[in-house]
């Protein structure tokens, strides 16, 4: 692995995640895939219409 910048050798700078994956299920639940401390791999859900919903002018 070749990284183009020096935090790739010791972690990703603060307040930034590394996006593994998405995955959508029938019921309409995401789950996004993400590194953390490039040492584990942590999921995050939620249902697909409250994040659309957060996308629309209020």
């Amino acid at each position: 692995m070749v990284f183009r910048n020096d935090y790739g050798t010791w972690g990703v700078p603060r307040f930034e995640g590394t996006n593994l994956g998405l995955a959508f299920s029938d019921d309409g639940q995401v789950k996004l895939y993400y590194g953390a401390a490039d040492t584990v791999i942590c999921l995050a859900t939620a249902r697909l219409d409250d994040l659309l919903a957060l996308c629309e002018p209020s």
